[in-house]
């Protein structure tokens, strides 16, 4: 049997990391997650490669736009310029499951984002899952270690987290009840969801600016306490966790902004909520 290091497939002129990233985003959508998971670990891996691999939690490779239409106009049976006006055709962030663009609601004249789920991703999802079924069985059968990690358990209930993760109307229920949960607190601010113009395929939801609170430099240049920032994170969590009992499971940096209106006031707000766990 001949094993080739995937990463070795990229010339040796670019750096390490961007030849890992490029090798993980090449492998598809569970891999990609992988990496995102990496990227957030600074202290397991060389800095290096943890700055390629935040690339991939809303840099990579984005679909073409004319399929994005056409996943928004059957989604949601109209023509998108009865819907939307000022649609930019570049996406602002292209991520593992969705991508993102922006527009504006013809009814309201409101700005808004509209996340699409990429065209075929659950038939690559489904052979990647049973990929991994057949290792972790094969695994089980061979090693007692693994049989006791019970690693296929672990595969099965992995395709039953990332397959909700597909389901735009998931993350729009999420996105609402986190919202309901913080009606009463200003440190989290979360987008309003569009649910008319929404559906399994394409969310729609208020756009907002801000920085992405791992985005140090541009925080500096703002005078951001980053001290109180970082209890505010800490805060917001622990509501979640122990006042709410509906937490976000995946608070990596790219799904949270921060944003000041006055130099009194300042607050969180997050981009996406697709998972969500209720603690038990």
């Amino acid at each position: 049997m001949l094993l080739i290091s995937p990463w070795k497939l990229y010339s040796l002129d670019q750096p390490r990391g961007e030849r890992i990233r490029k090798a993980l985003e090449e492998a598809g959508t569970i891999f990609i997650k992988f990496g995102q998971l990496l990227s957030t670990r600074p202290d397991l891996i060389p800095s290096d490669i943890a700055q390629s691999l935040h690339k991939l939690q809303d840099d990579i490779a984005a679909f073409p736009t004319n399929h994005a239409k056409e996943i928004i106009e059957a989604e949601l049976n109209s023509d998108l310029e009865k819907i939307f006006t000022d649609f930019d055709p570049i996406p602002i962030a292209a991520a593992s499951i969705a991508q993102v663009y922006s527009a504006t609601l013809k009814e309201t004249g409101r700005k808004v984002a509209i996340k699409v789920v990429r065209p075929g991703i659950d038939k690559e999802i489904d052979k990647d899952i049973s990929l991994m079924k057949k290792i972790a069985k094969k695994a089980e059968d061979h090693s007692l270690d693994a049989s006791r990690l019970r690693l296929l358990e672990l595969v099965k209930e992995y395709e039953a987290v990332i397959k909700t993760e597909l389901d735009m109307r998931v993350e729009a229920s999420n996105m609402r009840q986190t919202k309901r949960n913080f009606k009463s607190n200003t440190l989290l601010y979360v987008p309003e969801v569009y649910l008319e113009y929404s559906s399994e395929k394409v969310l729609v939801m208020e756009k907002i600016s801000g920085i992405p609170v791992d985005n140090l430099n541009s925080l500096k240049e703002k005078d951001v306490n980053l001290k109180l920032l970082s209890e505010r994170g800490v805060e917001i969590f622990l509501k979640q966790f122990f006042v709410d009992n509906f937490f976000h499971a995946d608070m990596h940096p790219g799904k949270y902004f921060y944003q000041c209106k006055r130099t009194n006031e300042s607050f969180l707000y997050s981009r996406g909520l697709r998972d969500c766990w209720i603690s038990r």
